[in-house]
């Protein structure tokens, strides 16, 4: 439940310029984006079908490795090639973040199969649903941080449309933490099982812990209250334009 909900805040934080990128520098048209985006759940159910033809029994460590370091390494060509005005190209901009999610797709499904094989026999639904939850609350929380530290740049639509050095290198710095963050998540290594047959032993023989019940729990707390305040804030106008809601500062 740890590792899921570490790993989905590594995976859900972006670089706060990232939409504007898209829009002042690379000119994405919206269509072509939506339907770039239609290839998703394709990409994601190749993924399935390959890792369930020929990577099945293969340690899930690997597949985390392989999969953040193949996120990185594609996403950092095509942002540093976009950033640095030396690909500017919405065809090749799309292909290479298809190509990201390719990867992505794989800690996906990782986390999915550790999910599946600490689940109580008879309580499956209810054992999914409860660490899914508790990892889907990552996702607010890295929005959030996302917010919070892209306002420190001058990366603001404004400093976009200038497109100077210095405002490329704010950006660059912005996807050097994302990408820091990522690798960050190989640390939380540990935390997740190398496969099903150890994930199995550990839940038969690992014991349990009250404190790590309410530890994981109030973690889980704080994470739920943090996403609350933040959504909350960010729709009235007076609190909207603080930093932990998006905004520029009030």
């Amino acid at each position: 439940m740890i590792y899921t909900f570490i790993s989905r805040v590594c995976f859900s934080y972006y670089a706060s310029s990232a939409k504007a990128i898209y829009e002042y520098w690379v000119d994405i048209d919206p269509l072509m984006s939506n339907l770039f985006n239609c290839v998703n759940p394709g990409i994601y159910a190749l993924m399935a079908y390959l890792l369930r033809r020929h990577y099945l029994n293969m340690s899930w460590h690997t597949l985390t490795k392989v999969s953040v370091c193949g996120s990185i390494f594609t996403s950092f060509v095509a942002t540093m090639l976009t950033v640095f005005k030396i690909i500017r190209s919405p065809m090749f901009t799309l292909l290479m973040e298809q190509l990201t999610n390719f990867f992505d797709a794989i800690s996906y499904y990782v986390v999915i199969f550790s999910i599946v094989e600490v689940a109580e026999p008879g309580y499956e639904s209810t054992s999914y649903s409860l660490i899914t939850t508790v990892a889907n609350l990552g996702i607010p929380f890295a929005v959030s941080l996302s917010n919070m530290v892209g306002s420190q740049f001058t990366v603001y639509d404004k400093d976009l449309k200038q497109d100077t050095s210095k405002v490329r290198w704010q950006v660059a710095y912005c996807y050097f933490i994302m990408y820091g963050l990522r690798l960050l998540n190989l640390l939380a290594l540990p935390l997740l099982p190398k496969q099903k047959k150890y994930a199995r032993e550990l839940k038969m023989f690992g014991g349990s812990s009250l404190l790590m019940a309410r530890i994981v729990f109030g973690v889980s707390g704080v994470a739920l209250f943090w996403s609350l305040l933040t959504t909350l804030l960010s729709v009235f106008a007076s609190t909207a334009c603080l930093t932990i809601a998006g905004g520029e500062g009030c």
